[in-house]
């Protein structure tokens, strides 16, 4: 049975992007299936409860033509909606990204949630009715 996570919100050019909550602040995500890696916002690791893996990532290029030469890699916890999930994500200086974003539509982006988040976590964005779900396999479905 699938469960709904979240409504997936929508920039004036349907960009998708959920709330996401982490130590009791919240922050948009984009939810971008063409970027692999999930990536945040350096300039906010200090309000973030996260852990530094030691990992690096080399070259990491963006949409809008931005590459950042080197990120170190952390691992935090947060909440979409009523769900917990645990992520790896490049910690990448966002400010030109993040002005972009809000010069071209009107929110702050402190995030993207890449398609190995998805896959990983078996997350179906549904386009359709704008919402982001799971699959629940503890329950099971009976047809009366």
């Amino acid at each position: 049975m699938e469960k709904l996570i979240s409504e997936l919100k929508r920039t004036d050019s349907n960009i998708p992007y959920v709330e996401v909550k982490h130590n009791n602040i919240k922050f948009n995500f984009v939810v971008d299936s063409g970027c692999t890696i999930s990536c945040i916002d350096e300039n906010i690791l200090d309000l973030l409860l996260h852990t530094d893996t030691g990992e690096k990532s080399e070259g990491v290029l963006f949409a809008n033509g931005d590459e950042s030469k080197q990120t170190k890699i952390i691992e935090m916890s947060f909440e979409i909606g009523n769900k917990e999930f645990v992520e790896k994500f490049n910690a990448v200086d966002f400010y030109n990204m993040t002005k972009q974003v809000k010069d071209n539509f009107g929110i702050t982006v402190r995030g993207l949630l890449g398609s190995e988040f998805l896959y990983n976590n078996k997350l179906i964005l549904d386009f359709d009715e704008s919402t982001i779900k799971y699959k629940d396999n503890n329950q099971l479905e009976l047809d009366l």
